[in-house]
């Protein structure tokens, strides 16, 4: 083997071996992501878009266990004083304003969820 050869191979290894110890490092410097828990979920998975409270403090996201009378476009809570849209309100106290009870002032006990609309607070206390 030719001394020029033998340089070559010299040069290509030792970019190889830059590569490889560039490439470690590269994945070595990304943030740990723990595995995922192979036990059972406490709560089934939900399928509504987290996106509907987008600027909510208190997103509750998801199809709650009282939403089963609602759209399912609708069935999503992001807390007490989220803005919904007029849609939201519709569906749920429009539609069923059997299933709401209504306060002047916010409700401290209520066992499920609650929200602000047009000075009142409407508390879910349906089936």
């Amino acid at each position: 083997m030719s001394r020029q050869n033998m340089l070559t191979r010299r040069e290509r290894g030792a970019a190889g071996i830059s590569l490889c110890v560039l490439l470690v490092a590269g994945l070595l410097t990304l943030p740990h992501v723990p595995l995922a828990s192979a036990g059972p979920q406490a709560e089934p998975l939900t399928l509504q878009p987290v996106a509907q409270c987008a600027g909510a403090t208190e997103a509750v996201a998801g199809r709650g266990p009282y939403m089963g009378h609602v759209a399912v476009d609708h069935q999503y809570y992001c807390g007490p004083n989220y803005a919904y849209p007029p849609e939201w309100y519709a569906a749920h106290i429009g539609a069923y304003p059997q299933y709401y009870t209504a306060y002047a002032d916010e409700p401290t006990t209520c066992a499920t969820y609650h929200f602000r609309y047009e000075n009142s607070w409407y508390c879910y206390t349906g089936p």
